[in-house]
């Protein structure tokens, strides 16, 4: 019997079970759903009322937890798949509006830019992913490629709007740091956040305080999400400080405040603190930072300063969106860049791509743990493949180890949405 053949309601048992928002290992635990929904959860062999009529499922060797998610992803970049490798700094790959990526993407058809994108969110699914928020360049039209290249595939994307044509402002007007943005630029925020569940300025110097503050007005009268990027590099704070006297992250919290900010790869101690301070999330994003040189995001610096983190795969150019993949860099990475092989703890980070990007993303309610009331998306690990057996500490594991092959079964809202899922039976 599969999965197909079980009906709305089962229960789970006799696996390792991540459960909670503090992700606690239950060895063995059970999980039962109904409907879709989680209903109990809870550690050795369920009470005979939750298992009367329902198919039993046992997993034996199997860890079952919750499905991950993806804070930042640029995905349509997934058309040109290492494209910048290689280039150096005096090559414009990212920036609008005569960026490489951006005259590329262009060139094509609207058919191959949402076919691309169409790979790349069944690489995310196949890899763990049950939602992920991406940086939608093309105004209104791209968020349409992103549906689109969606349609069928049991994976949330939270669209984040931009503006559609670049720069909004001239050096001048920059450099006078007054002016606001004109009726045209805001229609094109209203426009997008008809269709999409948020809105994102590309970073703090695209426009001034006063603009910042009209699009920060706009978004949070339609009561949608709002993110940026900030910290990327130096020059995000030298050219903010030019124009403005203030650093970016400075204006990004003071004019903005954001959902969330993403990257902070270069903050400093005390950007880092003003933005845990202001309860700004952070979301880092390891892989596509070291590819492009940027460094290792601060994110021990981070979490010993309070802030809220998850983390991203970033752009779909550099790296896929795989976020198993994600965590083992960055776990390794911090690690070595502390000089402290305890710098952080495997429960953190995981929490980075569960409870706490669901958090950051407003998904709390049904996504980020596996209790009572949440969906059940939920990912299942093959904690007996060549790879993981022998663990002494499946949460480590699945942070420092796992990867697309241990991974049985994705189940999004209760269905089988990527794998195989079979009773012992079969």
């Amino acid at each position: 019997m599969t999965i197909s053949d079980w009906g709305p309601d089962y229960v789970l048992t006799a696996a390792h079970v991540i459960a909670g928002d503090d992700l606690r290992l239950l060895s063995p635990g059970y999980v039962q759903v109904s409907d879709g929904v989680v209903i109990d959860v809870g550690e050795g062999t369920p009470p005979p009322d939750r298992v009367l009529g329902r198919p039993v499922v046992d997993l034996p060797g199997q860890l079952i937890m919750p499905g991950l998610i993806n804070c930042h992803t640029h995905i349509g970049d997934a058309v040109v798949k290492e494209l910048g490798y290689g280039l150096g700094p005096e090559v414009n790959l990212l920036w609008q509006p005569d960026g490489l990526r951006h005259v590329r993407m262009g060139a094509m058809t609207r058919r191959e830019r949402i076919a691309g994108i169409r790979t790349a969110l069944r690489r995310a699914l196949a890899t763990g992913t049950v939602a992920l928020a991406d940086f939608r360049e093309g105004g209104v039209e791209g968020v349409a490629e992103l549906r689109e290249a969606g349609q069928g595939l049991p994976i949330r994307c939270l669209a984040f709007a931009r503006h559609t044509s670049f720069p909004l402002h001239s050096e001048a007007a920059l450099l006078d740091n007054s002016e606001g943005l004109s009726e045209r630029q805001l229609s094109e925020v209203d426009a997008g956040l008809d269709v999409a569940e948020g809105f994102s300025p590309l970073w703090a110097n695209d426009t001034t305080d006063r603009g910042l503050g009209q699009i920060a007005g706009a978004v949070r009268a339609r009561g949608k999400l709002l993110a940026t990027h900030a910290g990327e590099t130096p020059a995000y704070r030298e050219t903010s400080i030019a124009r403005t006297g203030q650093g970016d992250v400075e204006r990004v919290i003071e004019f903005l405040a954001p959902d969330f900010v993403v990257h902070m790869t270069s903050a400093t101690d005390e950007e880092l603190g003003r933005a845990a301070a202001a309860g700004l999330p952070l979301v880092m994003c390891a892989r596509t930072q070291a590819a492009l040189g940027y460094g290792i995001p601060p994110f021990v610096r981070a979490a010993e300063r309070g802030a809220i983190l998850g983390l991203g795969t970033d752009n779909a150019m550099i790296s896929s969106p795989d976020l198993l993949a994600e965590l083992e860099f960055m776990s390794r990475s911090l690690r070595s860049v502390m000089g402290d092989s305890a710098a952080i703890s495997a429960r953190r980070l995981l929490s980075a791509v569960t409870v706490d990007a669901a958090r950051i993303l407003k998904l709390d309610h049904e996504l980020g743990s596996i209790g009572p009331g949440k969906a059940a998306s939920l990912l299942v690990i093959d904690m007996e493949s060549d790879n993981l057996v022998g663990s002494v500490d499946p949460i480590a594991s699945i942070v420092d180890r796992a990867g697309a092959s241990d991974i049985r079964a994705v189940l999004v809202d209760g269905k089988l949405a990527y794998g195989t899922l079979l009773t012992q039976a079969d």
